[in-house]
């Protein structure tokens, strides 16, 4: 899956699939309220070092610092809706 392109060229929000880190997910939004969706309280699979840098295009995915490790990424993850993955609590 590639990012959506808008007509000035900025990408959309790309992460992994909660299930596949080597599968890339769009993140999406109402697009009425323009509200991103979320998913709380939901766990991704487990980080591993095999996991997708960029789509087809050579464009991102998005990455966190860990809350335990400051010197290690985190591969940001997303549902099969397109809903971010938080942790609220």
């Amino acid at each position: 899956m590639n990012a959506a392109l808008d007509a000035n060229g900025r990408q959309t929000i790309l992460t992994r699939l909660d299930t596949n880190q080597l599968v890339i997910q769009r993140v999406t939004a109402n697009p009425v309220t323009g509200a991103m969706k979320v998913n709380d309280g939901t766990t991704g699979t487990a980080p591993t070092d095999n996991w997708t840098d960029t789509d087809d295009n050579g464009r991102w995915t998005w990455t966190a610092v860990s809350s335990t490790d400051s010197n290690v990424l985190v591969a940001l993850q997303a549902d099969s809706t397109g809903a971010l993955l938080i942790d609220s609590n």
